[in-house]
């Protein structure tokens, strides 16, 4: 008994993550609140989350929030709208396309479920790539796309997830009641908990390609060239 409750035994490191998740859960949605800060708010649950998942001790959860949502914060704002902004547009194409006889034969029944699909693929990753790597707003949503492609089983088994634990909270009224609960205590915090396992191996493969390639290309460089470019 005495070692089931020793702070190091699998039990107690579990209940202390589970314990991370609902403060971390908490702080997020108490940061989406003022609506403008829905975009910080996600960019710091993937930050503590990825460092939840790829540490060997659990991080300052609290401070590590704050740290990510202050750092990230005008980037983080921009990316928020203009996801909002194409996920609007596309939210109403989807309704004009379903309600609509005049698009059911047409291209656009092709290209906006296309659309979504890229839409959700690249917004799983953009967050996370912001809160890891220092980019432009441009170029964070591009590297988010060629991930989301380059890693398409892991992107396909994160979106799968999501899925999931949307459609089990919405299957009956019973299930709602109870899954909006846990969504409400820790749905957000463990499903980006969950997603940081696959996007931290996702990003140090990249990383270490990103420093291979750089090597590279040092080592190809020759004294004179060197000389001339300083």
């Amino acid at each position: 008994m005495r070692g089931i409750f020793n702070l190091d035994s699998p039990l107690m490191r579990a209940l202390g993550i589970v314990w991370d998740l609902i403060v971390l859960n908490f702080l997020f949605l108490i940061c989406c609140i003022p609506v403008i800060t829905i975009g910080p708010a996600i960019t710091a649950l993937h930050y503590v989350a990825t460092k939840m998942a790829g540490e060997k001790d659990t991080p300052p959860v609290i401070s590590n929030f704050f740290k990510s949502f202050r750092s990230n914060f005008l980037q983080s704002v921009i990316l928020g709208f203009v996801f909002a902004l194409a996920g609007g547009f596309l939210g109403y194409d989807v309704y004009i396309l379903w309600h609509s006889s005049d698009f059911q034969n047409s291209v656009f029944k092709i290209l906006v479920p296309v659309a979504a699909v890229a839409y959700m693929m690249t917004f799983i990753y953009v967050f996370p790539l912001l809160a890891r790597f220092n980019n432009t707003v441009l170029g964070t949503i591009r590297n988010a796309f060629i991930m989301s492609v380059t890693s398409l089983p892991k992107t396909f088994s994160m979106l799968l997830l999501i899925g999931a634990c949307v459609a089990l909270t919405l299957y009956t009224q019973a299930t709602f009641r109870y899954g909006l609960f846990l969504w409400f205590a820790l749905g957000f915090s463990s499903i980006a908990y969950a997603n940081a396992f696959v996007l931290n191996s996702i990003f140090v493969k990249c990383s270490e390609q990103y420093s291979s390639q750089m090597n590279q290309e040092l080592s190809q460089d020759t004294p004179e060239h060197s000389t001339s470019k300083k």
